[in-house]
């Protein structure tokens, strides 16, 4: 179970990297994207732990900003933009096993 976790919360760094260098956001904007991009929606909360986990690391800033309400907006930093590109290969390489997969799956459902 730990290791579903730690692989979930590793997928999920990775797109909120990928979102966050396409578009600087705070977190219920992007908490809303990706509960919309995965279809389902995450345990409240997840995605602060993962963004304080990262600010933590040094993959990504907050900018607190104030029209209103305060609210951090992220943005990704040099080493995390590093960490995303050093995985796009290993991703790429599990997209390929995941089709592979999806496909074998689907040719044994059409048999039974």
């Amino acid at each position: 179970m730990r290791q579903k976790k730690q692989l979930l919360r590793g997928i999920l760094s990775l797109l909120i990297l990928s979102k966050l260098i396409e578009n600087p956001s705070y977190g219920y904007a992007l908490e809303m994207e990706i509960n919309g991009i995965i279809g389902d929606k995450l345990p409240r909360g997840t995605v602060y732990v993962i963004l304080k986990y990262m600010e933590k690391k040094g993959l990504i800033r907050a900018e607190t900003r104030s029209d209103g309400r305060r609210v951090n907006v992220y943005f990704v930093t040099e080493t995390g933009m590093e960490l995303l590109y050093s995985h796009v290969e290993l991703l790429e390489k599990m997209k390929e096993l995941i089709s592979m997969i999806i496909e074998s799956t689907e040719k044994v459902q059409k048999h039974l």
